[in-house]
């Protein structure tokens, strides 16, 4: 029986593996990602070559929810949701805050869970409405 990675675990191994995949400025990991410890190693070594970028990145292309954020005077803040090897991850992209905010330094790997999602498909009725010039 196999075991699910704690989802921030999860995150960063899927940072480090979006890193290798576009070869983020040249990014090449060749040791394993199977164990908690080779993971948090991995991570390290791609934000201590300077790829801050790819965790933004990745902090940037989640899909939108509809899922109920926290709420913050400071920032905006909405549920997105990554698909990594592991499961559907949710986290809380925080963004705005003016000229002086920072949002991207809030700890959203942390902070990340494991997500169920259900797709359906649902026919609508859309009306279009114009005015009659006579």
């Amino acid at each position: 029986m196999t075991t699910k990675l704690p989802a921030p675990l999860a995150l960063k191994k899927y940072i480090v593996q979006q890193a290798n995949d576009t070869a983020y400025r040249g990014f090449n990991y060749s040791g394993p990602l199977e164990t908690e410890q080779q993971i948090e190693d991995a991570y390290e070594h791609t934000i201590d070559k300077d790829l801050f970028g790819i965790k933004n990145e990745v902090r940037h292309e989640g899909f939108e929810t509809d899922l109920p954020a926290p709420i913050s005077r400071h920032y905006e803040c909405e549920v997105r949701a990554l698909k990594t090897d592991d499961g559907w991850i949710g986290y809380n992209f925080w963004h705005g805050g003016g000229k002086h905010g920072s949002p991207e330094c809030i700890d959203w790997i942390g902070e990340s869970y494991y997500l169920t999602r259900e797709e359906k498909e649902v026919l609508t009725i859309q009306r279009t409405w114009a005015k009659v010039v006579d």
